[in-house]
């Protein structure tokens, strides 16, 4: 079994993004909740356009 370490740089960039996708998920529950079903159009949004992106 091989054994992986996480340099510094890719730690960074894993707690980034673990908090950015923490506080994007919050923030689209605290929009739909305040504006109903409209507020998770952020999300939707976001979610079709990395497909896009993903499929080129």
């Amino acid at each position: 079994m091989v054994e992986r370490m996480l340099n510094t740089a890719q730690l960074a960039s894993m707690l980034v993004s673990t908090s950015c996708g923490i506080g994007f998920l919050l923030g689209t529950g605290e929009l739909t909740q305040h504006q109903g079903m409209a507020g998770s159009l952020y999300a939707i949004a976001t979610t079709l356009g990395l497909f896009v992106l993903a499929g080129r």
